[in-house]
């Protein structure tokens, strides 16, 4: 099935692509007679999706910046466990030109990397991934970030998980990023997640964090009817730095449609409503002041 949808995301002008996850899908194919994951199968994967006309000729004229989830990873709802993820780790090293994998804390798919008064933090929310003790991130990770966090002068920091931060019985990072937060007055966390097939935009009160935690998700851009995609422009050049979100969904399920954004529509205005389509098609400003500590 072909991706149109890249080019209506290039006509956007953007600076760079974030791809949060779930770029090609690997199923029982892909791994070995002993149930691991096979180094040239997801080099095989990923050859097929760059095979696709529109998506080979948007990642050839954009900056990318990408992570994986469960699905590039390795299979649904992978985790720490996974048997031959070293071999996932190794192909994407060479599948794309991300700044670096991983630390001297320990071995990942992370990295860190800044675009004007912005830094930017991609985690890997697979490698060290632990239902069990509720942990996205790891501690090997979640020093590093915090690391980087004390390091950071930049007016927004993002933190990019592929899954939901919030995630029922994976909380325990989100809840020591705060408390990290607290500790130092670090103002400017956003995160910046993908995985749910569709836009969203989130901003609650959680415990150990002195402002609101503020998400945006997006995701299934080439996978599901909506092809939802959001575009984030930044200005901190104001007074009041600020981020404006806007999220875009298909206007029909044809192939050859348009994509639309309501810029009247406030996200956070709209939470509770029913309209789904309007809730995936809304606008969102948040500023520096509304993620300071008081």
């Amino acid at each position: 099935m072909t991706q149109p949808v890249w080019d209506e995301v290039l006509e956007k002008n953007i600076d760079f692509a974030l791809l949060p996850g779930d770029t090609v899908y690997m199923n029982y194919k892909d791994r070995s007679p002993q149930g691991e994951i096979k180094y040239n199968r997801v080099w095989f994967r990923h050859l097929q999706q760059r095979a696709e006309t529109h998506f080979a000729n948007f990642i050839s004229k954009t900056p990318i910046y990408s992570t994986w989830d469960d699905h590039d990873y390795g299979n649904n709802d992978a985790d720490h466990s996974l048997a031959g993820k070293e071999n996932s780790l190794a192909a994407w090293g060479h599948l794309w030109p991300n700044p670096y994998q991983g630390s001297s804390k320990g071995t990942g798919n992370y990295y860190s990397y800044s675009w004007g008064d912005v830094d930017y933090y991609v985690m890997d929310c697979r490698w060290y991934r632990n239902p069990h003790n509720g942990t996205l991130f790891g501690k090997p990770q979640m020093e590093w970030l915090e690391e980087k966090l004390l390091e950071s002068t930049a007016a927004f920091k993002i933190i990019v998980s592929a899954s939901d931060v919030m995630e029922r019985g994976l909380t325990g990072d989100l809840k020591q990023i705060g408390k990290v937060v607290t500790k130092y007055s670090i103002s400017g966390v956003v995160f910046n997640s993908g995985d749910i097939h569709r836009n969203q935009f989130k901003s609650q009160k959680v415990s150990n964090w002195p402002y609101p935690v503020v998400q945006i998700t997006s995701s299934g851009i080439a996978r599901v009817k909506q092809r939802p995609f959001a575009i984030i422009t930044i200005d901190t050049n104001l007074e009041d730095p600020e981020m404006l979100t806007q999220f875009y969904i298909a206007d029909s399920k044809e192939r050859d449609t348009t994509w639309s954004n309501n810029a009247t529509v406030d996200c956070h205005e709209i939470r509770k409503s029913k309209d789904r389509d309007l809730k995936q098609r809304c606008s969102k400003v948040v500023r520096l002041s509304d993620l300071t500590p008081s």
